[in-house]
C-alpha cells in the first residue's frame, strides 16, 4: 500500500470519527466503515483498530467482479459513517452504484484507487 493511500484512508477515518463526536455521539462510539472488498476492509481494520466496526460488502473469498449487492448490503451502506471503494473498474458497477446511491450525504465516500491515481 502506498503512503498516500494509507494517508487518505487514515484521514477519512479521522473525519468520520470527528463527525461522530460532533454529532453528540458518545466518546466510546465506534465508526461504522463499509468497504467494497475484503482487502479494503483489512486495510481499514489495520488503520482504525478498535475505533471502528468494519464490514465488506463482498464476503471473504467472493469475487468483486461478479458480486451482486443484497438488500442487507444497502442497509449496511445507508448506516455507514464512511465508505471505501477501489474504483478504476476493480469492482462490479452495481457494487459502486450501491455505495454511491446509498451512502449518507454527510459520510465520506472515498475511492482509494482514483485518489492514488491523481498523485501517481
Amino acid at each position: 500500500m502506498s503512503r498516500r493511500t494509507a494517508t487518505a484512508l487514515a484521514a477519512a477515518l479521522a473525519v468520520a470519527a470527528a463527525l461522530l463526536g460532533c454529532a453528540g455521539g458518545e466518546s466510546s462510539s465506534r465508526v461504522r466503515v463499509v468497504t467494497s472488498t475484503q482487502i479494503l476492509a483489512d486495510l481499514a481494520r489495520n488503520v482504525a483498530g478498535e475505533r471502528a466496526d468494519v464490514a465488506s460488502l463482498v464476503p471473504a473469498g467472493g469475487d468483486p467482479h461478479s458480486y451482486e449487492p443484497t438488500t442487507a448490503d444497502v442497509r449496511r451502506v445507508a448506516r455507514a459513517d464512511v465508505t471505501f471503494t477501489n474504483h478504476l473498474l476493480l469492482e462490479e458497477h452495481a457494487l459502486i452504484k450501491t455505495i454511491d446511491a446509498n451512502a449518507p450525504e454527510d459520510a465520506p465516500n472515498v475511492s482509494l484507487a482514483e485518489a492514488s491515481e491523481t498523485y501517481g
